[in-house]
């Protein structure tokens, strides 16, 4: 509990030595008696409480009042937890070789599928797609909404875009700027099965071009190993920070999808807020029942005699 005026308690201890001169204080008898033996009898303490029950009842009335008067709150903490995602663009080689069945069904249908799922586990994100074959276009922005991406990865297919051509440097410089200054993480996923052979921008020129923006690299080789250019796909990955990874079938696409999910964990920041309640009504209601119950006890309870 805190107080807004604490200044106003202090004249608690004088307010009360008052009530309390008042209730030490005797009166004078108004009728005389020649002897009070039979009187004797009447001083009681639960009687002297009783008569004296009004005074104390305004007694903590006033202390109610001026403690309400302090306007004392009660301190209400809170702590909440909100999640700080990634900003992540997805790449997908869609040229003609993507269409071949090493892996099942098709190298773009099991990326398709891998694809999919990786999204659903990352709601928290700020997730694009980008496809690429000759050239490069973006097809979905950066978003939270799971559900339009899992529509624009079901829609893929090799012929989107000019098949006949993999522009690996261009497809990574097409995806930098849409990423915006932040402080969160940016990330890109890129999955080829070829070997860059269109495109006026080299892989590693676009690569450098990402790792000064701060954007981490993960290459995804598919199919047979002298498919796609290990070696360029390696000097991306390490040149920005990121990770090279190779699948020869569905199972291990999946399991570097999951690795990718493990090593991009979003924060969890915890915010801490302090709220205040008033309870200074309440204690203006119990000064009044206090009042209310002092003119009941001299009403109905204390007779006096006039």
């Amino acid at each position: 509990m805190t107080f807004a005026l604490p200044w106003v308690l202090i004249s608690i201890p004088l307010i009360g030595w008052l009530f309390w001169k008042r209730f030490e204080q005797k009166q004078n008898p108004a009728i005389q008696f020649p002897n009070t033996s039979a009187l004797a009898k009447l001083e009681n303490p639960k009687h002297r409480l009783i008569q004296k029950s009004p005074l104390l009842l305004r007694a903590l009335a006033c202390l109610f009042c001026i403690v309400a008067l302090s306007q004392p709150q009660l301190l209400d903490s809170s702590r909440q937890s909100y999640s700080e995602g990634i900003n992540m663009m997805m790449i997908l080689d869609l040229s003609k070789s993507m269409s071949q069945t090493d892996l099942k069904p098709s190298r773009v249908d099991a990326a398709k599928k891998t694809m999919r799922a990786f999204i659903k586990n990352r709601r928290h994100d700020n997730i694009g797609l980008l496809v690429f074959g000759k050239e490069a276009f973006t097809s979905c922005p950066l978003t939270t909404d799971t559900s339009l991406l899992d529509t624009f990865v079901s829609r893929f297919k090799v012929g989107t875009v000019n098949p006949f051509g993999t522009a690996i440097g261009l497809a990574i410089a097409t995806a930098i700027p849409r990423f915006k200054e932040s402080s969160q993480s940016n990330v890109i996923i890129l999955l080829t099965d070829g070997i860059n052979n269109a495109g006026n921008i080299e892989p590693l020129t676009a690569a450098t071009l990402a790792a000064e923006k701060g954007i981490r690299i993960y290459t995804i080789g598919v199919g047979a190993k002298q498919d796609y250019d290990k070696e360029i796909l390696e000097r991306i990955a390490k040149q920005s920070n990121g990770q090279f990874f190779e699948a020869s079938d569905s199972d291990t696409l999946n399991e570097i999808y999951n690795t990718i999910n493990t090593l991009e964990t979003h924060k969890i920041a915890h915010k801490h807020s302090l709220r205040t309640k008033d309870i200074y009504p309440t204690l203006l209601w119990l000064a009044l029942l206090c009042l209310i119950a002092e003119l009941i006890v001299t009403q109905f309870i204390i007779v006096r005699i006039p």
